[in-house]
This record gives structure tokens, C-alpha cells and sequence, in this order.
């Protein structure tokens, strides 16, 4: 039940739905002559896009959740394994075009092939299933599989979970997948982003991961200036999904942290 209310709450809050809406509707008071209405919808909306566009909210936004864990200098020998987040897969061009297309979290898939070439003795898992509220017949770990055989990289040596819906269940069902197997030193591949929300998860399920951190979006010490909506209206929706999901994990006790952070 947390899973579709969490799909609709987050559907409810994304900036880009809100802006759309906000348009539309302040369009439709303006034509109507309700100005004063038009003006509460229009003008939140133009700052928005103002901000945007012309000033680094979305990097603002973003870059406390990136660095919040540094990228590991050296992970040492003694690596038990290595866990990367679904996320990566365009579902359904993949589906329709029987093949494997990638979006900009492709770094996840590259970099558990690096690390697994490093680590030849580590066991790894590949976890994520659907997404989606409706519901989809492909699986990610499937497509991730092609992926891995497309690369020459040999999927046997995967173990693939492939009904997590959320990052909350990736922690689970690989848990319980595993069992024993999980313990020891165990690097956790996913989106700089979604890292201190997807460490808090499996720190809740006594998974005590190494965060390994990659997709990095923001570029530390530079304030960007006249950039585009097209490419801050994506990053900040990403940082404010992943700040919602930080409160709304902890409230449902999905993580003991609101705002994970490294362990001294």
C-alpha cells in the first residue's frame, strides 16, 4: 500500500506536474478574466523558471545530496561484494525495441563492470524490478542481463532480484535473497543523488554498505549562470524527489536517519 502511495504522492509534489498545472490553470483564470487567480497560479510558476534558468537552484538543490558521501578513494582487498540499483533502463523503449536502452544513470552499470573486473572473487547483485504503479511485463534485472551479455561480461556471475519496486525493497528482497552471503564488506553502486536515501535503507536492514557513488550532476565550487530549463528542471525534480523520499522514509521508518551521512 506505501508503494502506490508513495507513486501518488510524488506524481502530486513533481515540479514539473506543478508547473504544467500551474500554466495551464493560471492560462485558463487569465482568459476568464479572473486575474487575481491567474496571478497567485502565474507568478510562483515564472519564478520558478527564473530561477531555473537563469541561476543554479537545481545545483543548489542537488549538490548537498551528492557530496553528502565522498567517492571512496580505495575499497581495499577484502570486498565480500558489490550491489547495483536498478534506475538505468529506459523500460519501455527496451521492451518495444527489444534491446536495452540506457538513460543517464548508465554510470551504475559501467561502473559494477569496472568493479567487478576489479574484484573477480566478490559476488555481486544486480537489483530492480518495475516501477511502475500500472505495473509493466518487463523486469529491469532482465533487461540488465542482455546489458551485461551485450558488454561481453559474464551474467553468470550475477545474481539478479527482480521484484524490488522501490529502493526500499531493493534492500530487502537482496537481503533475503542472499541471507548469509550478505555478510561482510559489500560496496553499494547508485546515482550520487540517491545515495544517502538508498544507504539509510539498507542501513535500516542491518545491510551496512560502502556507498559508491556515481551520475554525478553538479560540479562543486561553480555557480552555473543562464543555463536552460531543459537542463535544470530535470536535476532539480531529481533532488526534490530524493529530499520528499529521505522525510517520507523516515516517517514510515524505512531508514533511523533523515539525512544519512558516513559512519566516523
Amino acid at each position: 500500500m506505501s508503494f502506490s502511495i508513495a507513486k501518488i504522492f510524488w506524481y502530486s509534489l513533481n515540479p514539473g506536474t506543478l508547473l504544467v498545472l500551474g500554466v495551464c490553470f493560471g492560462t485558463f483564470f487569465l482568459w476568464k478574466g479572473w486575474t487575481r487567480a491567474a496571478q497567485i497560479l502565474l507568478t510562483p510558476c515564472a519564478l520558478l523558471i527564473l530561477l531555473l534558468s537563469l541561476f543554479d537552484l537545481h545545483q543548489m538543490t542537488a549538490r548537498p545530496l551528492e557530496e553528502r558521501f565522498p567517492s571512496p578513494d580505495t575499497l581495499g582487498e577484502d570486498i565480500a561484494g558489490i550491489i547495483v540499483l536498478g534506475g538505468s533502463s529506459n523500460g519501455a523503449v527496451s521492451q518495444s525495441r527489444s534491446t536495452h536502452s540506457i538513460n543517464d544513470a548508465s554510470e551504475r552499470l559501467s561502473s559494477f563492470i569496472e568493479l567487478g573486473l576489479q574484484y573477480p572473487q566478490a559476488r555481486m547483485v544486480f537489483t530492480g524490478g518495475n516501477g511502475s504503479l500500472l505495473g509493466a511485463r518487463y523486469k529491469e534485472a532482465d533487461l540488465a542481463r542482455t546489458f551485461f551479455e551485450s558488454q561481453g561480461f559474464d551474467p553468470g556471475r550475477i545474481q539478479f532480484e527482480r521484484e524490488s519496486r522501490n529502493t526500499r525493497e531493493n534492500a530487502v528482497l537482496s537481503k533475503k535473497m542472499l541471507g548469509e552471503k550478505a555478510l561482510g564488506r559489500w560496496v553499494l553502486i547508485t546515482s550520487a543523488t540517491h545515495t544517502p536515501r538508498s544507504v539509510g535503507a539498507f542501513r535500516k536492514v542491518g545491510w551496512d554498505v560502502i556507498a559508491y557513488p556515481v551520475d554525478y550532476r553538479t560540479t562543486p565550487g561553480k555557480h552555473e549562470i543562464f543555463t536552460s530549463l531543459s537542463k535544470g528542471l530535470p536535476l532539480f525534480t531529481s533532488a526534490i524527489k530524493e529530499w520528499l523520499g529521505l522525510a517520507y522514509y523516515r516517517v514510515l521508518g524505512h531508514s533511523d536517519e533523515l539525512f544519512p551521512a558516513p559512519l566516523e
